[in-house]
């Protein structure tokens, strides 16, 4: 229980720092005026995928997806979120 509590503790500082600056996390490509990024939750092996457009910076950012640092990250292509 207390790996889910600090999962959620992560998430929920990570949601206040990208509701406050989208471009917190590392850009990973960018597309049709959408900057697709990705960012560790600190010391939990866990990133988080998200993009957001560019042009509207305190617009919605929308996560893509949440993985274990040891998941294949190779196949990411970020059309298919569009």
């Amino acid at each position: 229980m207390q790996q889910i509590d600090n999962l959620q503790s992560a998430l929920d500082v990570f949601r206040r720092l990208v509701a406050a600056n989208p471009a917190i996390g590392r850009e990973i490509g960018f597309r049709r005026g959408l900057s697709y990024r990705v960012f560790g939750l600190g010391r939990l092996p866990y990133l988080v995928w998200y993009f957001y457009e560019v042009a509207r910076p305190s617009g919605p950012v929308r996560l893509a997806m949440l993985m274990h640092e040891k998941q294949d990250r190779e196949r990411f292509d970020p059309d298919a979120f569009e």
